[in-house]
């Protein structure tokens, strides 16, 4: 059988089927690698898709029509943050691809509610523990997450690895015989979305088959320098969860700048870089899967503005940067971020034509 390769999504609305593309942007890239390409990519890797939106779903048609009611349903939260974080859903007008709701409210039930994120993280745990079960000796796992499916991996795999849920049932998982091969995080949230445990000092860190305290052998960060939602409390420890481990490539921290699209923050915007995708497929298979030679001419290939002119990468980089948030440990600042991102092609520059709509898969 082959590895398993868990894909778990970031915020929004994603009906059946909404893993397709991503699989199959995955499989093109791994296909444009003779090296890789000699072995079928649907024989190396099976996807399994994790989904949690139907959660959220669920409240949000109950409170879609009174937004009043999150703050009347949180009262371990502080008034004026509650009020600060969801005032505006207020005038937000009800329709079914309202922004605010199939987005946002993803984000602030996850942080605000103690159940609803208990719930979330229980939901996805046990559908990771289900599939690994399944796992023969000689079959590794991972975890490919993006947006605010990092905050999502974080917590549950972090609970698995602790071994018990939060009804005291055991996991049946610990970080030294349990351990994921790689857990990547594209476009990471989980510093802004944190709780407890702190995400430098969790289980979800890399380390050897022998460490007891670290669940995972390899760990891949990849941030975009003008993605909105990665500059409030930035994941981007520069040498974490120690020196050791850096010089080893057990954590591996990938910055890239490229402009294809208004939409920096897709999932597919950032899989295309060989500078993400070339150290995944590394990790995934083994180093010399893809020759230096190879990784050379990729990057060479690369175009930075794909299919956009110079002036349009220009005058979108000038937009983006314009309206980036300011870095903060405050998590109200993401008010501003979803401002920016709600507004998406209609405030980008004259002339940009987004190739991914704001509110589709990737987002």
């Amino acid at each position: 059988m082959p590895d398993r390769i868990f894909l778990v999504h970031g915020m929004g609305n994603y009906p059946d089927g909404w893993a397709k593309p991503w699989v199959d942007g995955l499989r093109s890239l791994y296909q444009s690698y003779d090296p890789l390409a000699r072995t079928p990519f649907a024989e190396r890797f099976k996807v399994v898709p994790i989904g949690y939106d139907e959660i959220f779903r669920t409240i949000v048609q109950r409170w879609q029509q009174d937004a009043t009611s999150i703050g009347a349903a949180a009262p371990s939260v502080g008034a004026a943050r509650v009020e600060a974080l969801v005032g505006w859903l207020r005038t937000a007008a009800v329709v079914d691809d309202n922004f605010a709701w199939t987005h946002c409210a993803d984000v602030l039930l996850y942080y605000l509610f103690p159940a609803v994120r208990d719930a979330v993280r229980v939901h996805v745990a046990k559908q990771v523990a289900t599939e690994v079960a399944t796992l023969k000796a000689d079959e590794s796992w991972s975890v490919l997450a993006h947006s605010l499916g990092t905050a999502v991996s974080h917590d549950a795999l972090h609970l698995l690895w602790s071994g018990t849920f939060p009804d005291g049932q055991p996991t049946g998982f610990n970080a030294k015989d349990d351990k994921a091969l790689l857990v990547a995080m594209i476009a990471n949230v989980s510093r802004v979305l944190e709780d407890q445990p702190d995400v430098y000092e969790s289980t979800v860190m890399p380390g050897p088959a022998r460490a007891t305290d670290r669940g995972c052998f390899y760990y891949l960060n990849a941030r975009h320098v003008l993605d909105p939602f990665t500059i409030p409390r930035a994941f981007d420890p520069a040498a974490w969860p120690d020196a050791k481990s850096v010089a080893q490539g057990l954590y591996r921290r990938v910055l890239v700048e490229h402009i294809q699209d208004w939409n920096v923050h897709d999932f597919l915007h950032y899989l295309r870089n060989p500078r993400v995708h070339i150290p995944l497929f590394r990790t995934l298979t083994y180093d010399r899967a893809i020759p230096a030679a190879q990784e050379a001419a990729a990057l060479a290939k690369f175009k930075p503005f794909g299919r956009l002119t110079t002036d349009q990468a220009v005058a979108i980089k000038t937009w983006l940067e314009k309206r980036a948030p300011a870095f903060s440990d405050t998590w109200d600042v993401l008010r501003v971020v979803w401002d920016w991102y709600y507004a998406g092609p209609a405030a980008a520059p004259a002339g940009v034509v987004a190739a991914t709509p704001a509110g589709g898969p990737g987002d």
